[in-house]
């Protein structure tokens, strides 16, 4: 792994991706706000639950199982994770751009929250929309950055600064990859 302050420049850049999409940081306090409301209740809850499985369903599952899977459920990364995919979901109802911006939304926030194996797959997707839009591999290559992998990001940010047609996010992108170069040569 790369040394802490390296990885951190890459992560304050993918932090300024996610404030600067258009609302983004209050759709993600949503599921914040949920988490904590979940929280309030997930004991009873959980009781709930179990007895429900035990009679209804006639399984011996124990009630900390159940308590475990909600405590899992209603926490804030996770709940943040479940609500960025029901948006994705419901961009596939509507165009191939909102499908692609919704999966790239995604990624940032499942990035920002370190579950990078999920940014991948929202990324895989926006990618199977249309590979030749930037924003997918700028966002690859931030992650790819903080992970190490300079080669592969280099690739993706250089595909991303060529595709991008807007010039503030190319001079975000050309940002990156000077840092990138810089650390390459140390």
């Amino acid at each position: 792994m790369q040394s802490d302050p390296t990885n951190l420049l890459f992560q304050s850049l993918l932090l300024e991706e996610f404030f600067l999409e258009s609302n983004l940081r209050q759709e993600f306090g949503v599921p914040e706000k949920l988490a904590e409301l979940a929280s309030r209740f997930s004991k009873p809850t959980a009781k709930i639950l179990h007895l429900l499985i035990v009679s209804k369903a006639n399984l011996p599952i124990p009630p900390d199982a159940i308590a475990e899977v909600i405590d899992w459920l209603t926490s804030q990364r996770h709940t943040t994770l479940i609500f960025r995919s029901i948006a994705d979901v419901l961009a596939t109802t509507r165009s191939a751009q909102d499908k692609y911006n919704s999966c790239c939304r995604s990624a940032i926030c499942y990035a920002v929250v370190g579950s990078y194996d999920f940014a991948f797959g929202a990324l895989r997707i926006s990618a199977s929309v249309n590979d030749s839009w930037a924003r997918h591999h700028h966002i690859y290559g931030l992650i790819h950055a903080i992970e190490n992998r300079k080669a592969r990001a280099q690739c993706e940010l250089e595909m991303a600064y060529a595709c991008e047609p807007y010039s503030e996010t190319k001079v975000r992108i050309a940002r990156a990859l000077e840092l990138l170069s810089h650390i390459t040569a140390v």
